[in-house]
């Protein structure tokens, strides 16, 4: 039997005979380069580890991945070696693995209380950083493990500590939702509910984004700001609607979250009815936003509806509440322009029937029937011939509908006109 073997079946005597018969006590293992102190330390088996080390064993032998005999006896929750290995020179703090981990991160990841309150007391750094200058609390925290999360707080652990990303540990238990009780005891533990990782995330900010309601509320409670930006300009509010956490937003503006501040120049509400987001948008106007706010480029939230609105009963919301039916974009652009160059029949309907104006120009100085012609819309182009839309109309380069019809080639469009104004073919 080898060397290997008997440490495998965990044979003492027989693992003591080889090693009296002068087997290579470090011989490598196929498969990963560990040596047999590596595997037994992975067993458990005290007796054998102890035999071991009284042969020589190299108590700092790694495996391919860096792992020593101390990385392996955390990870099996094996108190006795862990002791064992520290009493024989065991490196706690310099043995790393190829994540640059330390044996108290290993127990930190699997929540061994056991094996992290041995470490410490032989004086572990409570702060180590691995490859992602992660510390132990923040591998703790990542996995929830609350109890050992406490240990790690009491003998001293930073509680605001800031791994790769500029993150903190209430960083990452708002990203990885975990217990409402683990929140709480960071916050307790003096965590930061206003520190900013590197895109400038608050802790509030990353629980908003991903619907964590509950851990928001309590950050909220705790003092957090609810208009604190991140890199985007967003705020908590306009991350919670933007991904569809209605019900985190509905709680900041209970708080009293401003529903007018601007990320890239858009309202909530404009952000809302740009990304078809209708529900926040009916809830923004019941809470009385806006509905007259526009972005950098005049947009109004109806020009946004009509764009990209699938029915008109936003639209008809934002009417009823008196929004401006001739707003114009930086372009010229009315929302019965928009209708027509998108083709929403029915928006377009609603829209003259509050009386937009059928004939309003656009900068160029084209009419929403010439919007319909460009693109072919024929039941849009009916609808706008049907209320009297200026057929003679011309843009700016002296184009009429039928102009524009017949340059892109549109059939169908030029017989309507022709068939609804006959006399054109005269005129134009």
């Amino acid at each position: 039997m080898s060397l290997r073997d008997a440490v495998r079946n965990r044979d003492l005597a027989q693992v003591t005979e080889l090693l009296e018969n002068g087997v290579d006590v470090d011989q490598r293992l196929f498969g990963g380069g560990s040596t047999v102190l590596l595997l037994a330390c992975q067993s458990g088996h005290v007796g054998i580890v102890q035999v071991l080390l009284d042969a020589g064993a190299d108590v700092h032998a790694t495996n391919q991945e860096k792992w020593t005999p101390l990385h392996f006896a955390c990870l099996g929750n094996h108190v006795n070696v862990v002791r064992l290995l520290l009493d024989r020179g065991a490196d706690l703090n310099d043995a790393r693995n190829a994540e640059k981990r330390t044996p108290l991160h290993a127990a930190c990841e699997l929540g061994l209380l056991g094996v992290a309150k041995e470490l410490l007391d032989q004086s572990a750094e409570l702060d180590a950083n691995d490859h992602y200058r992660r510390t132990p609390l923040h591998i703790a925290c990542l996995h929830d493990h609350f109890h050992v999360m406490r240990l790690l707080l009491d003998r001293g652990a930073n509680v605001n500590a800031v791994n790769g990303s500029v993150s903190t540990p209430l960083h990452v238990a708002c990203h990885y939702n975990v217990r409402l009780e683990t929140v709480r005891l960071l916050l307790d533990k003096g965590a930061d509910v206003g520190a900013k990782t590197e895109n400038g995330s608050t802790p509030l900010y990353v629980a908003c984004g991903l619907g964590r309601l509950e851990i928001a509320r309590l950050l909220v409670e705790h003092g957090a700001d609810i208009e604190a930006k991140a890199s985007g300009e967003k705020t908590p509010l306009h991350i919670a609607f933007s991904n569809y956490n209605v019900d985190v937003a509905t709680m900041l503006m209970d708080h009293g979250a401003d529903i007018e501040a601007k990320t890239g120049g858009y309202t909530p509400l404009c952000s809302a009815c740009k990304a078809g987001e209708y529900e926040a948008a009916r809830i923004l106007i019941h809470r009385g936003a806006n509905v007259h706010a526009s972005s950098q480029k005049e947009w109004t939230p109806l020009h946004f509806v009509v764009e990209w609105g699938h029915d008109s009963g936003l639209a008809r919301i934002l009417l009823d509440q008196g929004v401006n039916i001739e707003a114009k974009t930086n372009k010229g652009m009315t929302p019965l322009h928009i209708a027509s160059y998108k083709n929403k029949l029915e928006v377009a309907r609603l829209l003259v029937q509050r009386g937009a104006k059928i004939n309003s120009r656009a900068h160029d100085g084209s009419t929403s029937l010439h919007l319909a012609c460009e693109k072919n819309c024929l039941a849009v182009a009916q609808l706008l011939l049907q209320r009297c839309s200026n057929v003679r109309a011309k843009t700016n380069d002296g184009l009429a509908p039928l102009h524009v019809a017949s340059e892109k080639g549109h059939a169908g469009m030029v017989w309507l006109l022709v068939n609804h104004c006959p006399w054109l073919l005269l005129r134009e």
